[in-house]
């Protein structure tokens, strides 16, 4: 069984990833459907 810490700390790596794949995903639609493009580094900046 995981405690209640684990837990949360599954829970908050599971939030990255999610947040992390919906910025790339907003990234590509803005690019292929707006035809702009952010610099890489203003991406990861958001992420972060």
């Amino acid at each position: 069984m995981i405690g209640p810490a684990a837990a949360q700390t599954v829970r908050q790596k599971e939030q990255m990833v999610i947040y992390t794949a919906w910025n790339l995903w907003k990234e590509r639609c803005r690019r292929v459907f707006d035809n702009k493009a952010m610099m890489v580094t203003q991406l990861v900046l958001l992420i972060k």
